[in-house]
């Protein structure tokens, strides 16, 4: 600083003596074009080498001077003035090492150099090879085209107003202490241009910001000095780290082509990226320095068969983001995941030693998108949460590769989660669409293990609907919805049921069903069944079946034959003419188990077989009395056996038929619900018309008296009982819609039923 001041004081002294001497100044003009070392060129003496004491040099306009010569101005009080051309055609030097360089013409010069106290106020237009400036305060108002290099050696560069720094292409800036900045002039940087930082510790500048911007080279004085950027920065060519830190400070560094280092590091914080764009593999491994081994974002996007490898820890705080090519972390090194940080996986893949390099205690989550991929390490932190899949397409699987446990929601939005011989298992929720399914095998279990139950449908894509174990524990005790067909080896309920639709559960001949209960069965919704192997001579096989009215298992023994599979599907209800919907619901008058338990055959549809029912007392209707009940099975009609006591199971109640030779649909009833369609021998009666538009006549050959009712189609009840009293009665249908009914004539003693049609 003292330095500094005594110069500025000879400056003073200077000017004082040039004002009481001016008339001895020496003022060199060109006069004619011509090399500067000419003295043909000049008048008022001739222009040298050295340019001091109170020397003024001056090219007028239409002037051109060559400077076929090294030329250093040495004084404060001398200076250059360009108003014609000054013109460098050999590798000659201009240094301003003190004075200044005014004028507003054209000068093309191979080097110049602006000292500490060299002044540049020249506005013309400047071509330059090498451009060196260590002024401490230079504001630039010439029109500069670089075709080499910048140096700024020391002190501040400003692009003042009028002003253009224009890069030629491979040009370089090189900073050292000094820097750049624009105070109205403009920075044109589109061609391709590289950055060199040397020295001490700095902020990176303008500089950077050119779209031309291509290689940067970092060359420090010592490891403990720091680049620190100053703005997301692009390095569209290759970055060669050679000494020293480079500081993300919290902005965003793009390495587009290459990375070159030895033992050079970065300095990453919670709320900085850095994105690896590279066509190849790196060339360096990539290190963070112990206290700052931390990003918010990290992007690998080299080529499919490359690699960027991390040398040192680093946790993340935002987005892991594998796009393209592999990210492998060294064996001495361990990748985390904060709590809130994301992994996405693209066509890119997560590499480790052993699971120990990668750090998931913390919640993260894990995205899919692409192409087909194995899943990796990503899936066996411990803090595993969301986990989706939005591939291209439902064909594109992601396989996952050990056992996986996701405490968040599954998301299937698009794509296949393969099992791949694993255990998958679901802690939280799931989220699906039918683009989005499971792909099981003969060896892949999937476990439900969730506290709140699953929002959504599992599907299962065709030639994946196999498991060797499925577990059902939802914690509320609600259903897991499956809406495709499944085959299963064993099938374990622990809390919560199995709600299917149209679709098929298959438990294989080898597996079970364990744990059903009241609340742990397979809701029926539609025309789905449960398929099980029964063998012969095998004690009874639980069918754990019911509704959403409840739970209403069957049991089957086959008595004779060869093993066989079979279905069970049942529904609310007891139809007139057996299917669902058939007929009237006699359920709703008649003294029934409210259910129907249809049972199938795969194979054959002569099956000897034994079947027992159960069923809660709340599917009891109209005082069925179980003391005297039967299991009717329908033909061509509901037949009849001989009644007798239900036994109670638990809190169930359970009633069995042997013998039965054929599957098909069946019933609960006590003796007074006959469920016939076709009239009894007990009763003649006859109606007519059939069909009707108006007025039904309904005759019998009994005159003790009967009532009569009539149902629609779904079993409500049409037309209020009507009593009568003699042989004959008429019944209104003037005012029902067109459609089936069914009349149920019936007393004291016995019942029967016939279907009409209003016109």
């Amino acid at each position: 600083m003292k330095r500094k001041f005594t110069k500025i004081v000879l400056s003073t002294a200077a000017l004082c003596m040039f004002m009481a001497v001016k008339s001895y100044a020496a003022t060199i003009t060109a006069t004619v074009s011509g090399n500067w070392s000419s003295a043909s060129t000049w008048s008022g003496g001739a222009a040298g080498a050295t340019v001091g004491g109170l020397d003024n040099i001056v090219i007028p306009a239409g002037i051109n001077v060559n400077l076929d010569m090294d030329v250093q101005v040495t004084s404060l009080l001398s200076s250059i003035s360009v108003s014609g051309t000054l013109t460098s055609t050999a590798s000659h030097s201009l240094m301003i090492n003190q004075g200044t360089l005014s004028g507003n013409g054209d000068m093309n010069l191979y080097y110049l150099e602006l000292g500490t106290v060299g002044g540049m106020s020249f506005s013309g237009d400047l071509a330059v090879n090498h451009f060196i400036t260590s002024n401490s305060s230079l504001n630039l108002g010439a029109q500069v085209t670089l075709m080499d290099t910048l140096c700024l050696k020391a002190g501040s560069l400003t692009l003042g107003s009028g002003s253009i720094l224009t890069l030629n292409t491979n040009s370089n800036i090189k900073v050292d202490d000094g820097s750049i900045a624009i105070g109205g002039g403009l920075f044109a940087g589109t061609n391709s241009y590289n950055v060199m930082y040397v020295g001490s510790s700095k902020t990176s500048g303008i500089e950077l910001g050119g779209t031309g911007f291509n290689d940067m080279h970092v060359k420090l004085s010592g490891s403990n000095q720091t680049l620190t950027l100053a703005s997301n920065t692009t390095v569209n060519g290759i970055l060669h780290h050679t000494m020293g830190s480079i500081a993300l400070n919290g902005r965003s560094l793009t390495i587009k082509t290459n990375y070159m280092t030895s033992t050079a590091m970065f300095s990453g914080s919670a709320t900085s990226t850095l994105v690896i764009q590279t066509s190849n593999t790196p060339a360096s491994t990539f290190m963070f320095n112990t206290g700052a081994q931390t990003l918010n974002n990290l992007t690998v996007d080299v080529n499919n068969s490359g690699v960027a490898t991390l040398g040192t820890n680093l946790a993340i705080n935002g987005e892991l983001m594998l796009n393209k090519g592999d990210l492998n972390i060294s064996s001495s090194s361990t990748i985390t995941m904060n709590a809130g940080s994301e992994v996405t996986v693209n066509d890119g893949s997560l590499m480790t030693a052993s699971n120990n390099n990668f750090n998931g205690t913390a919640s993260y989550d894990v995205n899919y998108i692409g192409y087909t991929k194995s899943g990796g390490v990503e899936l066996t932190g411990s803090g595993l949460s969301d986990v989706t899949l939005d591939m291209n397409s439902l064909g594109e699987d992601v396989s996952i590769s050990s056992n996986t446990t996701i405490d968040g929601t599954l998301t299937l939005n698009k794509g296949t989660i393969d099992l791949f011989g694993n255990t998958l298992q679901i802690n939280g929720d799931l989220s699906s669409t039918q683009s989005g399914r499971f792909k099981g095998n003969a060896t892949s279990d999937l476990m439900i293990n969730t506290n709140a139950g699953l929002n959504d449908t599992i599907f299962f894509i065709g030639g994946g609907n196999t498991l060797q174990n499925l577990s059902i524990n939802t914690g509320n005790g609600s259903n897991v919805m499956m809406g495709s067909n499944l085959m299963v080896e064993n099938l374990t309920f622990v809390d919560g049921g199995i709600t299917i639709y149209n679709n098929d559960i298959t438990v294989i001949s080898t597996g079970m069903i364990t744990g059903a209960g009241m609340n742990e069965f397979i809701m029926m919704k539609g025309t789905g069944k449960l398929m099980m192997n029964v063998n012969t001579s095998s004690p009874y096989v639980l069918f754990p079946v019911g509704t959403t009215s409840g739970y209403a298992p069957v049991h089957v023994q086959r008595t004779a034959g060869t093993s066989a599979e079979l279905g069970v599907n049942t529904w609310d209800g007891v139809y007139a003419m057996g299917s669902l919907g058939s007929g009237a619901n006699m359920a709703s008058s008649l003294s029934v188990v409210d259910r129907t338990w249809d049972i199938s055959s795969a194979s054959t549809s002569s099956v000897n077989m034994n079947v027992k029912f159960e069923w809660p007392a709340a599917l009891e209707m109209n005082a069925f009395d179980r003391t005297m009940a039967y299991v009717s099975q329908y033909g061509s009609n509901w037949d009849a056996v001989t009644p007798t006591t239900s036994t109670v199971s638990g809190t169930m109640y359970q009633l069995a038929r042997n013998g039965v030779t054929s599957p098909g649909m069946f019933a609960v009833v006590d003796n007074l619900s006959a469920l016939s369609v076709k009239e009894q021998e007990e009763i003649t009666f006859s109606l007519f018309p059939n069909p009707t538009q108006n007025n039904l006549t309904v005759v019998t050959k009994d005159n003790d008296g009967f009532t009569v009712e009539v149902f629609d189609a779904l079993g409500n009840k049409a037309v209020s009982e009507k009593a009568i009293k003699g042989s004959s009665t008429n019944v209104d249908f003037s005012s029902l819609a067109t459609g089936v009914y069914f009349v149920k004539i019936s007393n004291d003693k016995t019942q029967s039923i016939r279907r009409v049609v209003k016109q």
